[in-house]
C-alpha cells in the first residue's frame, strides 16, 4: 500500500494581496495572501507566515510597539481574535524571530472582526456580528460592550484615545458615520447626517476633523470632512 502523503507546492507570490498592514515604526509589513498572514521586513528579505493554520486567517493589527500582530482566524470553528509575538529573547521582530507564540483572545459564538488598536496600544476595538462594538485590554481582558447598531463598519480611534468613530446602518439601510465615547458611556453623535451612505471614517492627526468617503453627489463616493467643534465632549 503506498503511504499517503499531503500534496505541498512552493509558491513564489509578487501579487495578489487581500489586505496589508504596516508595523508602526515602518520596519514590517504583514499580507494577507490566500488566508495566510505573512510577515516581511523592511529590507525586503524573505517573508515569513507568522499564523500557520489550514483555516484561514486575516484582517492583521499592529500593537503600539510593533511586537505583536492582532488577527482573525476561524482556526477554531469560529472567527475569533488572536495575537501572535515573537517567543525568541533575542529578537522581537515577527519577520526575524526563530520562535512564536499564537494566542486567542476571545472565545464566544458570534463572529469577531475588524480588530484597530487604540493609538496608546492599551485597547482593542473590534466588532461582533457586525452589531455590537467592544473593547478590550491586548490579552483578551476586560471586554466591554461599547457601541450597538445595524451593520456597524470598522471602528477607527480617534487620536486622544477617547472616541470611536464608525459606521453604522439606519432604518432605510443607508449607512452614516457616527462617533461615540471610546468608554461606552453617552450617545452615538452623527457627524455625516446624510440620507445616502457614508463610509470609512478616518480621523485628522489633531482630532480635529474627521474625513469619510459619501456618495451624496450622484452616488459616486467622493472624500468629505467634518469638522469637529467642541459640542459637550467632542474633540476641539
Amino acid at each position: 500500500v503506498d503511504p499517503r502523503r499531503n500534496a505541498t507546492e512552493t509558491l513564489t507570490l509578487s501579487s495578489g494581496a487581500s489586505a496589508f498592514a504596516v508595523s508602526p515604526d515602518g520596519e514590517q509589513t504583514a499580507l494577507v495572501l490566500r488566508g495566510e498572514i505573512v510577515v516581511s521586513g523592511r529590507d525586503a528579505g524573505r517573508a515569513r507566515v507568522v499564523a500557520d493554520a489550514p483555516e484561514r486567517d486575516g484582517e492583521p493589527a499592529w500593537s503600539a510597539d510593533g511586537k505583536t500582530l492582532f488577527f482573525v482566524s476561524r482556526r477554531d470553528g469560529n472567527p475569533e481574535l488572536y495575537a501572535v509575538a515573537s517567543a525568541d529573547p533575542d529578537e522581537p521582530r515577527l519577520s526575524r524571530a526563530r520562535r512564536l507564540q499564537t494566542t486567542r483572545l476571545t472565545r464566544t459564538g458570534e463572529e469577531e472582526s475588524t480588530p484597530v488598536v487604540s493609538p496608546d496600544g492599551r485597547k482593542i476595538a473590534f466588532l461582533r456580528d457586525d452589531r455590537t462594538l467592544w473593547t478590550c485590554d491586548p490579552d483578551g481582558a476586560n471586554a466591554r460592550q461599547v457601541f450597538a447598531g445595524l451593520r456597524l463598519g470598522a471602528p477607527a480611534w480617534s487620536p486622544d484615545g477617547r472616541w470611536i468613530a464608525l459606521t453604522r446602518s439606519d432604518e432605510e439601510f443607508n449607512a452614516e458615520v457616527v462617533v461615540v465615547p471610546a468608554d461606552g458611556s453617552g450617545k452615538p453623535i452623527n457627524v455625516s447626517m446624510h440620507p445616502r451612505n457614508d463610509i470609512a471614517p478616518a480621523w485628522s492627526p489633531d482630532g480635529g476633523k474627521l474625513f469619510f468617503l459619501s456618495e451624496r453627489n450622484h452616488r459616486e463616493y467622493d472624500v468629505w470632512m467634518a469638522y469637529l467643534r467642541r459640542a459637550g465632549d467632542l474633540p476641539a
